[in-house]
């Protein structure tokens, strides 16, 4: 409410985990040095929550289509994600693959922790 009181022409971008150049963000890195150093990767409950991982380029594009079609993107919120979802398992089993390791992933009950 307070953005589209304040400014006359906005939109919202969420991205859900970003990859490419300029990263800040650890979320498959905390996946690959978990998996070389053959420590457990805790997952809260089945594994089975989608993901989805967008690539820098995907968020830089949608930006500009916003600043260039800036009527069509005004008051709209937009998630930035890619055409593909991965379970919360299948990005563990994944970094695994690519790093050629095996993985140890154990599920927990994030209730049952507090």
């Amino acid at each position: 409410e307070y953005i589209a009181k304040t400014f006359s022409n906005w939109a919202v971008f969420r991205p859900q985990y970003m990859i490419g150049s300029g990263n800040n963000k650890d979320c498959e890195e905390w996946f690959f040095d978990r998996i070389v150093r053959d420590r457990p990767i805790p997952i809260p409950g089945s594994g089975m929550q989608i993901t989805n991982i967008a690539h820098v380029r995907d968020l830089s594009y949608m930006l500009t289509l916003a600043v260039e079609k800036s009527e069509a993107a005004n008051g709209n919120i937009f998630n930035i994600v890619s055409d593909r979802a991965v379970t919360l398992d299948g990005m563990a089993k994944l970094c695994a693959q690519a790093a050629g390791f095996p993985v140890n992933i154990v599920h927990y009950d994030p209730k049952a922790i507090g």
